[in-house]
């Protein structure tokens, strides 16, 4: 029997099948679903854009809020950037489609506050909060 070689074409054989966390990413941005599972940073402004963005959806469509899908978003966050919480909330209380706020383990500090501006509010049974007066950090040595 004859040795059969095969090839692909250079532009395909170094194609790499998508990162699987990527695909449900995308599935759930489908879905209006959001995860706030890490630190609140400026990384977390793209969910300001997609607020804004399915606003705009809903509003180009003639939908009235009653009648639109609403934006989930799940928390499980230590909190984080003061600055990006306020864009964050701002942007929850201006949105006319409703935001659920879904606590699925630890909503804390910046991530707390931002859940409580959600239209509707949801937890687990063992998820918790932490609410903390501010904090701030100085470096350097005395001359600076």
């Amino acid at each position: 029997m004859d040795n059969i070689t095969l090839q692909i074409p250079q532009p395909l054989e170094n194609m790499n099948l998508p990162n699987p966390e990527l695909l449900t990413y995308y599935s759930d941005l489908e879905k209006r679903i959001i995860w706030l599972e890490e630190e609140v940073t400026e990384c977390t402004l793209e969910f300001v854009r997609k607020i804004i963005e399915w606003n705009r959806e809903d509003e180009m469509n003639g939908l009235e809020p009653k009648d639109r899908k609403p934006i989930k978003i799940f928390f499980f966050s230590p909190g984080g950037d003061l600055d990006v919480n306020y864009a964050l909330i701002d942007t929850i209380r201006l949105s006319k489609t409703p935001v659920y706020g879904i606590n699925i383990g630890r909503c804390c500090s910046a991530a707390a506050y931002i859940y409580l501006s959600c239209h509707h509010r949801y937890m687990m049974s063992h998820s918790y909060f932490v609410f903390h007066q501010g904090s701030s950090q100085l470096s350097g040595n005395y001359n600076e």
